[in-house]
């Protein structure tokens, strides 16, 4: 009765399991369905919404091409600069009209190509020149001639047909064209997108450039003269062609309203319904679900604007009823599979539990049979049936035969135990044979290390110790068994070593640490040691294993590093990181204890001379040797170290009594002392110098970075009064310091700002009194400051670099004059122009770049002239004999400015192509009253002029050292007497103006 409800319950449970079972697969896969029918949907309008992104991209390069073409072709922006220019003066109308019909016919072929909607053509004010139309019907296209009189006048044609211009005519302007372009016009080309007649349309603008001749320079220039405007029209042709390539349904948005679709039902709906709009709508171009006509879209909106200016949308619709009908199909697939399935289960689900309860019921009978007699005959014919059954059968007396044998099998179990307890004692015995032979391992392994190990007991006696640690030792392991690290080898390393022992025995952890103690030799090694504890069953530390390892070499190689890294390698003086750390360790006592503390900082006077006339080998030498002098002056707790090169400095501590200022300058005049005494290399007597600046602290400043700006500052002043010397550093040091970076500041922005101002000071020829020569000097108008000298910011220029773009500027402005002055005065004027020693030994785009420019002008070499000092050509570089060449190469006069006042040398006269030389002011402003300085000048032009150069005095200022000058037969002259540096037009006025380029003094 158990067996038939047992088979009843099985067959209901396999029934429902099969209904539930149809059921969720219908429900999963309905919805796997539906889900990959929708993603379906999606990727469709994605593709589409692509596709239809690159057709307009083609469109909008299409149109920008078509622009580009019309606005260079044919000097588009010429003609429209004719037509805007003399439309109103009176010129021939024949020729107006011709010019008109010709932009006409450009801007109708430009249309054709670009297959355009719509070319409109402005002209610089903005007004519309020339358009044209294209649509279906027909052509139109024609121009707006607005003076002298306004007139619009047009033509039309068959779509397709040539234009005809002889039948243009005096018309009204079509409605929707605008006889003003609506702004500024853009000064670079850009594609908008925008609205055109109540429809979205893509347009491009292109600026049209051209030559113009400017009056006030004389020259032509490059500006705009009108706009091309190029429209596409996104109409329903286009939309047509979008739905054949993306199998979906369009529709076009301008602002909130619909003006063309392929789903007429739009049409009865607003833009909001179906499209996001505004600023947000460039970020949500999401697959939204809309219902249209009681008929569901899948739809995907891609807005088109001008940057957060949304100014019209694309609805790409896929129908949501096909899919919808397509998933239902699928749908009634599967629940009918799931019936049959269903239908099919009940009978396999009855012949199942047939199978089950039939093999159970016959297994029951026997095990009933065999309990209550092992003997019955019943069955062994039992079991014959089940043997001689069907083959699902058969397994049953299997059953039935393992469980009558059970008992014998639990005989032979008992004698299986008693074969494992055998087993296990030749187990324990191969174990521990194994054992001993890894103790053997680990006894060869410790003592052929070449590391330590040493085993100590509770009372911190060595038990163990192995070769490597005996042999370390005097006495071997004799003298280190049984003893205690403070018994052997004893000291205070041995009592650190055996104060962590105890703590080893006392924690139970492991221990690890650094030691230094003495070897053989009493030579000092150094050992890292770990210790771990050895433990017992109950956890206690029985005894603890020591393993050491030398570590002394990489300490010593750490040590090195340090050095390396902390101290001069050549003078073995700490470097400047050391020097950093011991100036911030000085500051700091020094704050803490209220004391003071002195910089010095020490640079050697031409070291480099030493460099390049002895060799680097024979410097180094002289800076050891300036090193140990420096370090003789000063007591043991100062510090003196090697910042790099020739430069040193000395940290004096205020740490011990009788610091004053009388000491501070006797240990500055110590080392000034020691530092000019001769230097023997190479058996020669070598003298060097030094300049030493002083700052205190904390005094001159708190901070040490501006304490080191400031001995820095006090150096240079001496450098600057005469070298071998020391200087404090004071208040004004620091002011002028501020002053040149304010200097520097403003200077950078000076010329951007277009503060600085060219200057004009005549060239009188003493022989006729004519003006054919000028000098170009710069003036800084500074906006708070006025008027700067060039003296007080040229040597700034120089050292930062900024006399390369200043000087370039004022041979700019220097050759735009001149090429003025020459064009309207003196075809043969000249200007002189300085150039900086800095200038000349920059890289060649910086120095022969003035002669590549007059190049490119095309202008005469022989109009500027070069001004250089004498200095320059006493320490020449290879490339600035090289430099010169080009300049003469190019017609362009060289002149020597300031000669006199270096170091002066006839040989660069001859060795260079010279043309002037200029004599400094010096030997001039005391020309009537001092015989030696007539001498000078008579003896210098007569040399020159024996040379073959001319003569221009500098710093003429009376007229009798003009007199002088002329009788002695200087060539020019040049100061105040004859006239200041002026403006250009105050120049030309004054100088030019007359004609004649006579100069009013004589």
């Amino acid at each position: 009765m158990k067996i038939t409800r047992l088979k009843n319950r099985f067959l209901s449970g396999a029934i429902l399991i099969s209904v539930l079972l149809a059921g969720a697969y219908t429900l999963a896969a309905s919805w796997v369905i539906s889900q990959q029918y929708q993603n379906q949907a999606r990727d469709v309008l994605h593709k589409a919404a692509n596709l239809i992104n690159d057709n307009l991209n083609t469109q909008r390069l299409s149109l920008l091409t078509g622009s580009r073409q019309l606005a260079t072709q044919g000097n588009l922006g010429t003609t429209l600069w004719f037509l805007t220019r003399y439309a109103d003066t009176g010129i021939d109308e024949a020729t107006l009209t011709a010019t008109y019909r010709q932009l006409v016919g450009d801007t109708w072929q430009a249309a054709k190509t670009a297959e355009a909607d719509q070319v409109l053509v402005y002209n610089s004010q903005g007004k519309l020149v020339s358009f044209a139309l294209l649509d279906k019907k027909a052509d139109q296209f024609g121009y707006a001639q607005v003076a002298p009189v306004p007139l619009f006048k047009a033509a039309s044609a068959p779509a397709g047909s040539s234009a005809n211009m002889g039948d243009l005519h005096k018309v009204a302007k079509p409605p929707h064209l605008a006889e003003q372009f609506d702004g500024p016009l853009p000064q670079r080309e850009q594609t908008v997108y925008t609205v055109v007649d109540g429809q979205l349309a893509v347009q491009t603008q292109v600026p049209v450039q051209g030559l113009v001749f400017d009056e006030a320079v004389g020259t032509e220039k490059l500006s705009q003269e009108g706009l091309v405007v190029m429209t596409r029209l996104l109409d329903l042709a286009m939309l047509t062609q979008w739905r054949r390539l993306t199998d979906t349904d369009i529709n076009v948005f301008a602002g909130n309203n619909l003006t063309v679709g392929s789903v007429p039902a739009y049409t009865r709906l607003t833009h909001s319904d179906v499209v996001i709009t505004g600023a947000a709508a460039a970020s949500e171009n999401d697959l939204t679900e809309n219902l249209v006509n009681r008929e569901g879209y899948y739809q995907y909106v891609v807005t088109l604007g001008n940057g957060q200016h949304a100014m019209g949308s694309l609805a790409i619709l896929c129908s949501r009823q096909i899919t919808a009908d397509a998933i239902r199909q699928t749908v009634h697939i599967l629940l009918f599979i799931a019936g049959v399935s269903l239908l099919l289960s009940i009978p396999f689900a009855m012949y199942l539990a047939s199978s089950i309860s039939g093999p159970l019921s016959a297994l029951i009978r026997i095990f009933r049979r065999v309990a209550h007699d092992p003997e019955d005959h019943l069955v062994q014919q039992e079991l014959a049936a089940l043997k001689s059954a069907p083959a699902r059968l058969r397994e049953l007396s299997v059953l039935t035969d393992s469980f009558i044998a059970m008992n014998d099998a639990i005989g032979r179990k008992i004698n299986q135990v008693n074969s494992i307890n055998a087993s296990l004692e030749r187990t324990v015995e191969e174990r521990t044979a194994a054992l001993s032979a890894r103790e053997r391992e680990f006894r060869s392994l410790t003592e052929n290390s070449p590391d330590t190990v040493a085993r100590y007991n509770a009372e911190c006696q060595r038990i163990y110790v192995n070769p490597a640690f005996a042999n370390q030792f005097a006495g071997g392991a004799a003298a280190l068994l049984g003893k205690s690290p403070s018994q052997s080898p004893g000291g205070i390393d041995a009592e650190i070593y055996e104060a962590h022992l105890l703590k080893v025995f006392e924690t139970g952890q492991l221990d690890q640490f650094e030691l230094k103690w003495p070897g053989l030799n009493d030579q000092l090694r150094v050992s890292h040691i770990r210790l771990a504890p050895e433990k017992n069953q109950a956890g206690q530390v029985m005894s603890v294993l020591a393993i050491g390892r030398d570590i002394t070499e990489r300490i010593e190689f750490e040590d090195m590093v340090w050095k390396q890294a902390n101290f001069d390698l050549l003078t073995g003086l700490p470097n400047r990181q050391m020097f950093h750390d011991r100036l911030e360790h000085e500051a700091r006592v020094c704050h803490r204890n209220g004391q003071n503390m002195v910089l010095m900082l020490i640079d050697l006077d031409h070291f480099k001379e030493v460099n390049d006339t002895l060799g680097h080998d024979k410097g180094d030498v002289l800076l050891v040797e300036a090193a140990r002098r420096i370090g003789s002056c000063v007591r043991e707790s100062d510090t003196v170290a090697r910042l790099g090169g020739d430069e040193f400095t000395v940290i004096l501590s205020g740490r011990d009594a009788g610091f004053d200022a009388q000491a501070i300058d006797r240990v500055a005049e110590d080392i000034l002392k020691a530092l000019s005494e001769p230097f023997r290399l190479d058996d020669l007597d070598t003298y060097v110098s030094a300049s030493l600046g002083i700052t205190l602290f904390p005094q001159d400043a708190q901070d040490l970075e501006t304490l080191f700006k400031n001995a820095d500052q006090a150096m240079y002043r001496a450098k600057n009064h005469g070298r071998n010397r020391y200087s404090y550093f004071t208040a004004d040091l620091h002011e002028q310091a501020q002053r040149r970076m304010r200097l520097i500041s403003d200077l950078r922005a000076a010329l951007a700002a277009q503060q600085f101002r060219v200057y004009y000071q005549p060239i009188v020829d003493l022989a006729d009194g004519q003006v054919f020569k000028a000098e170009a000097l710069i003036r800084w108008q500074h906006p708070a400051l006025g008027m700067i000298e060039p003296g007080q910011f040229i040597t700034v220029a120089e050292d930062t670099g900024l006399i390369i773009p200043i000087g370039d500027w004022v041979f700019e402005q220097a050759l735009n004059q001149v090429n003025q002055w020459r064009c309207q005065y003196r075809p043969d004027f000249q200007i002189s122009v300085n150039k900086s020693p800095v200038q000349i030994r920059q890289a060649d785009k910086t120095s022969s770049g003035w002669v590549q420019h007059l190049e490119q002008r095309q202008f005469p070499g022989d109009g500027i002239c070069i001004e250089i000092t004498e200095g320059l050509l006493l320490n020449t570089e290879p490339g600035t004999l090289k430099k010169l060449r080009e300049y003469r190469a190019a017609g362009i006069q060289v002149a020597i400015d300031d000669f006199g006042t270096g170091y002066s040398s006839l040989t660069y006269l001859k060795k260079f192509n010279i043309d002037y030389l200029k004599i400094d002011r010096v030997f001039i402003a005391h020309l009537e009253t001092d015989a030696n300085d007539q001498a000078l000048c008579e003896a210098i032009i007569v040399m020159a002029h024996k040379l073959g150069l001319k003569v221009i005095a500098e710093g003429v200022e009376t007229d009798e050292q003009r007199r002088i000058l002329q009788h002695a037969g200087c060539d020019y002259a040049q100061g105040f007497f004859y006239g200041r540096p002026v403006p250009a037009d105050e120049f030309a006025a004054r100088w030019l103006a007359a004609g004649d380029g006579h100069s009013p003094i004589r």
